[in-house]
């Protein structure tokens, strides 16, 4: 969704920016955190929302 780097992402799940769960040996994100997270930050965008703009 946010359109960055695998590794981006692992640092910010280490951070706690939002919650994530294993599932069948992949990684989740939790979407109502991400939601809440990002509604509360300012430095990333939305793949979709960069588009429009």
């Amino acid at each position: 969704m946010l359109g960055v780097h695998r590794n981006t992402v692992y640092d910010l799940l280490k951070k706690g920016a939002f919650e994530a769960r294993k599932l069948n040996g992949h990684t989740r994100v939790v979407k109502d955190s991400f939601e809440q997270w990002y509604q509360g930050q300012t430095h990333y965008q939305k793949v979709e929302e960069r588009e429009v703009s």
